[in-house]
């Protein structure tokens, strides 16, 4: 794939969110630590996916199981991916899955820049939620928190302007 699943972030009742770190050698957007990068790159592709890392990172993902597995309501940005990185786990998601890139989409086909990220989805749709000072948290924990929230607000907003 490329890619790898480092962790995932929660949010059940905004502003609240929660990181679950899946990968045992680094946060969701460093990389395994020095060396060389085309043997970082592997190491963080295959990260959380290989048998010797099963009794040491299988609490999280069997947390992971646990809350993708009821039939809530889930929202994944870029869902197309993730599905893929979670099926390597042999983990199927439940209930309803919304994307707010695909809902985004549906309301804009042809408006390639406000579909290019998560970040220009929320100012193309809905500005509210990322003022015009909003700059990323640098902690990987923190970002991929607050990009829950903002995948969140973003599929809510999109939702709405949808029913119009």
């Amino acid at each position: 794939l490329g890619v790898s699943l480092r962790g995932a972030a929660f949010c059940c009742e905004p502003p609240t969110a929660y990181y679950l770190p899946l990968c045992g050698n680094a946060g969701p957007g460093g990389g395994g630590g020095g060396g060389d990068s085309a043997a970082s790159g592997v190491e963080a592709a295959l990260c959380g996916t290989q048998p010797a890392d099963g009794e040491r990172l299988e609490p999280a993902w069997e947390a992971l199981r646990l809350v993708l597995g009821g039939r809530a309501e889930k929202v994944l940005y870029d869902a197309q991916r993730q599905l893929a990185l979670l099926a390597v786990r042999g983990i199927a998601p439940r209930g309803l899955l919304l994307d707010p890139h695909v809902g985004a989409w549906m309301l804009s086909p042809g408006d390639e820049e406000r579909l290019r990220d998560l970040h220009d989805m929320a100012r193309g749709f809905a500005p509210h939620l990322v003022g015009p000072r909003h700059a990323p948290a640098s902690d990987g924990c923190s970002r991929c928190c607050e990009d829950a929230l903002l995948a969140l607000g973003v599929m809510l907003h999109v939702e709405r302007r949808g029913g119009d």
